[in-house]
């Protein structure tokens, strides 16, 4: 099993653009046996993709050429044993800057220095739902 978590900047954020990307990847992402989460932030993509490896890293590629992405950026990748979201070909939340600015340690992963990996592992462990 193989994971690949980017952060991107949305080109497209209206409420239709992302049910209409969320629908695309959804369909894609079955077929392909891909699942993952998709966080959305005031203009900014977090997604966790996992699967085969080669099909992980096709998807991303897809999504780099993707016009609705700009600045896509791997941010960790690498062999998982098992699945964080096994029953999710595309789990999605939006989430606003207002919800985050109360929480310790909150911040920008596209701001200036390196993000803290774990953290945002940690950060798709917790949406993980319990099996």
């Amino acid at each position: 099993m193989y994971f690949l978590i980017y952060t991107s900047y949305a080109l497209q954020t209206n409420g239709q653009a992302l049910k209409a990307l969320l629908q695309q990847a959804r369909e894609k992402n079955k077929r392909q046996a891909v699942t993952g989460m998709l966080l959305y932030l005031n203009g900014i993509f977090i997604q966790l993709i996992e699967g085969g490896q080669k099909e992980v890293q096709q998807l991303y590629q897809t999504i780099r050429k993707d016009n609705r992405h700009k600045e896509a950026v791997v941010l960790k990748e690498g062999a998982i044993e098992k699945r964080y979201f096994t029953d999710w070909s595309m789990g999605f939340k939006a989430v606003s800057a207002e919800e985050l600015a109360h929480e310790e340690g909150y911040k920008c992963l596209n701001g200036p220095g390196q993000p803290d990996i774990q953290s945002v592992l940690k950060v798709f462990e917790l949406l993980a739902p319990v099996n």
